[in-house]
């Protein structure tokens, strides 16, 4: 297994990328003392992976030997995370993220449990850790898969680059389908809500449709698999970035050289939703009467092969 983390620490020019995370993460620890406000990294979100990999893209062109040094693979690294970069970034737009205001529903239930702000420290140390630190750890590292690449020996171009080019989009088509079908039932099942503050006495949606809204919750399309596909279309993707890991090396690939240092960012993410997903759904528990019942029928992220069956409600 290659885990070398620590000699990133001495490498001459990742310090300055070490030295960005820090910097970055204080200031927006800072940043949340100052404002009370803690969905920056929220904001931060798709932008940081973007920023990260032009650097790393940025480093291995000034490094290379001359115009034969093959960096086809990393160019198309750092596309293939701006297309999802760029894409978020709309969706986040789309959903009000970027406004000043803006703080995270979840935030609410987090400060609960540490009795904030009546009680600080324990909150802004689980602050400072988890969200300022941890999840900027985990911006930092999504593409650190390219550093591994770059400062290695690798193969040119091939086969598996391919297939794994072809798995990325299936789960990036996943996770933006997802977003959409999520995105258009909550903004009909509003629009109906204000229909019904209003009074009119004939909705424009279906009877079918209402009975959706009353539910409160989607169990149609890519959610009848999963509670949570858009997750499991990020978690796979992220995998499938760390995955040219392999392709660089596949002439020497051998079970050790399978896990790389590279891989802890996609790890890391793959247990933060997991726990973002408990945090989510007991909000939904406590809003939805019926969510514990599609809860038992429905995988959490990674999808079952039996659809959830909203007729049996």
């Amino acid at each position: 297994m290659e885990f070398k983390f620590l000699s990133l620490f001495s490498d001459s020019t990742f310090k300055y990328f070490i030295i960005a995370y820090m910097v970055i993460a204080l200031t927006v620890w800072i940043y949340t003392l100052i404002t009370d406000n803690h969905s920056i990294m929220d904001k931060l979100w798709p932008l940081l992976p973007m920023f990260y990999s032009f650097g790393y893209l940025y480093t291995a062109i000034k490094s290379s030997s001359g115009p034969e040094t093959d960096l086809s693979r990393l160019k198309l690294m750092t596309l293939l995370i701006s297309l999802w970069g760029l894409r978020l970034t709309f969706i986040f737009y789309r959903r009000g993220y970027y406004k000043s205001d803006f703080e995270d529903h979840r935030w609410t239930q987090v400060k609960k449990r540490f009795n904030y702000p009546q009680e600080q420290f324990k909150f802004q140390i689980y602050n400072f850790f988890f969200m300022a630190l941890t999840q900027n750890l985990i911006l930092f590292g999504y593409p650190l898969p390219m550093w591994y690449i770059q400062t290695n020996r690798q193969d040119p171009f091939n086969y598996l680059d391919i297939l794994i080019l072809i798995w990325f989009f299936v789960f990036y088509i996943i996770e933006a389908v997802a977003d959409e079908q999520q995105w258009k039932f909550q903004s009909a099942k509003y629009d109906w809500i204000e229909e019904q503050k209003k009074g009119l006495s004939k909705s424009k949606y279906s009877p079918e449709e209402i009975k959706d809204f009353k539910r409160g919750f989607l169990v149609k399309g890519l959610f009848a698999y999963s509670r949570h596909p858009n997750y499991f279309g990020d978690i796979c993707l992220w995998w499938c970035i760390y995955a040219f890991t392999i392709s660089a090396h596949l002439s020497s690939v051998k079970f050790s050289s399978l896990f790389n240092y590279s891989m802890l960012s996609a790890l890391l993410m793959t247990i933060l939703f997991q726990l973002s997903v408990r945090v989510t759904e007991r909000i939904s528990i406590k809003k939805y009467p019926e969510y514990k019942n599609y809860q038992s029928k429905v995988g959490k992220i990674f999808p079952t092969f039996n659809p959830y069956s909203h007729k049996s409600d």
